[in-house]
C-alpha cells in the first residue's frame, strides 16, 4: 500500500471540493494512509513538491503527480480523478 500526498491551500474552491471527496472515499477504502499538507502553514514541507504542481490542490504517490486540479473542474470529475488515485494506492 502507498500512502497519498495532498498539497492544499486554505480557502481555495477546489481544494474544498476535493477534500469532500476526499473524505468520503476514505471511509469506503480506509486502508489508505493519506498525508496532508497546507502549501500556507507547512511551506517546508510543500517545498518539496512546488515545482511538480501548477494549482492546488495536488495529490502525490511516491512524490509523482498523480492528480491536480484545473479551473472549471466539475464535483463529478474531481470524484472519479481522486477515486483513480485512491486506487492506485492500494
Amino acid at each position: 500500500m502507498k500512502k497519498i500526498t495532498a498539497v492544499k491551500i486554505e480557502g481555495n474552491p477546489y481544494c474544498t471540493q476535493v477534500y469532500d471527496v476526499l473524505y468520503k472515499l476514505k471511509a469506503e477504502f480506509p486502508s489508505v494512509e493519506i498525508d496532508i499538507i497546507d502549501e500556507k502553514l507547512q511551506p517546508e514541507r510543500a517545498k518539496v513538491f512546488e515545482e511538480k504542481y501548477r494549482y492546488l490542490p495536488a495529490m502525490f504517490i511516491d512524490n509523482k503527480k498523480v492528480y491536480e486540479s484545473h479551473p472549471g473542474e466539475s464535483y463529478e470529475e474531481c470524484f472519479s480523478k481522486v477515486t483513480k488515485v485512491f486506487k492506485s494506492a492500494l
